[in-house]
């Protein structure tokens, strides 16, 4: 069942389907029954029945990749702990320790951050495009990161981050590009693409400004 969601990467025909994996085509349409019946695919009849589609409509929980270790700056930890960020410093160290594993779960990342923006527009009906993206960039992320549209034609949006404990998280600009493209989507019936940059603009007294380290 795994192989047939993974080869699923655009609508394909059961054919298709079959030279890319290799499985039988019977077991394929016994398959794809399976996973229609639980909302995984969909089928595109538009063809004829001899160019049926399917398409997945689901989105893994998380990849596997190959094994990082990135190096750990004992300072930051310290820096936390220091400052009273106990969450803080149990995020960090959850993240490494998917990193080292193999663990990738930007999809899911993604996926909250468009759930998010379903909730916002449930509660602000009639809300638009632009306010929607206004809305985003007063959310309360956090005391140490300030959230802005660079520019709305294209989409670009920018994450600046004021702490020194990790200059940028990946996984919070995906959060952001998840929110925003499926707000857009909703808004305007177009799937935008929208581009999130991160920044470390330090404190007074802090590191120099830079662009962010990614995880």
């Amino acid at each position: 069942m795994m192989d047939v969601l993974d080869a699923l990467v655009e609508p394909m025909t059961v054919g298709a389907v079959h030279r890319e994996t290799g499985i039988l085509t019977v077991t394929i349409h016994s398959v794809l029954a399976k996973l229609e019946s639980i909302g995984a695919v969909t089928r595109d009849e538009t063809g004829g029945v001899k160019n049926l589609l399917f398409r997945s409509e689901a989105a893994p929980l998380f990849r596997v990749r190959p094994c990082i270790l990135p190096l750990v700056d004992e300072s930051k930890f310290v820096m936390a702990w220091d400052k009273g960020m106990v969450y803080r410093l149990c995020h960090e160290y959850i993240v490494r320790i998917m990193a080292c594993v193999g663990l990738e779960l930007d999809d899911t990342i993604l996926n909250i951050g468009r759930t998010v923006a379903w909730e916002l527009l449930r509660r602000n009906p009639g809300m638009g495009a632009q306010d929607f993206i206004d809305n985003v960039c007063r959310l309360p992320f956090s005391d140490n990161i300030q959230v802005r549209c660079v520019t709305y034609i294209p989409v670009r949006m920018e994450v600046i981050r004021h702490d020194g404990l990790e200059p940028m998280m990946r996984k919070t600009l995906l959060y952001i590009e998840g929110m925003v493209s499926e707000g857009l989507r909703i808004t305007t019936g177009d799937d935008y693409k929208v581009v999130v940059e991160g920044r470390f603009v330090p404190k007074e007294g802090d590191a120099a400004e830079g662009r962010g380290q990614f995880l």
